[in-house]
């Protein structure tokens, strides 16, 4: 089955300050829905899944001055960016 990713990124809730994305296949069925996003965290990182693109995606500030993601700055400083950086299993367990 062929994947195509769409996010959809969203506040959860008025109580809470922090962002979901959710993941569809090709046809638009969900495969994951409310990843929560962590600055600096790839998405799906917990996810041992056919269905889950190799494709990581991880919110970021290119100025690195930003140390999570607000409403304030998502989609103003902090981004989703293609992570192309290879880490290690200890340098990802490590942060």
């Amino acid at each position: 089955m062929a994947i195509k990713m769409c996010t959809s990124v969203l506040i959860t809730t008025k109580v809470a300050n922090f962002f979901t994305a959710d993941l569809y296949d090709s046809d638009f069925q969900p495969v994951v829905m409310g990843e929560r996003l962590v600055y600096g965290k790839r998405l799906w990182r917990r996810l041992v899944d056919p269905e889950v693109p190799k494709i990581d995606l991880v919110p970021l500030d290119e100025a690195n001055k930003e140390t999570a993601i607000t409403k304030d700055n998502f989609g103003k400083t902090v981004f989703l960016y293609q992570d192309t950086l290879i880490l290690s299993d200890e340098e990802e367990a490590n942060g």
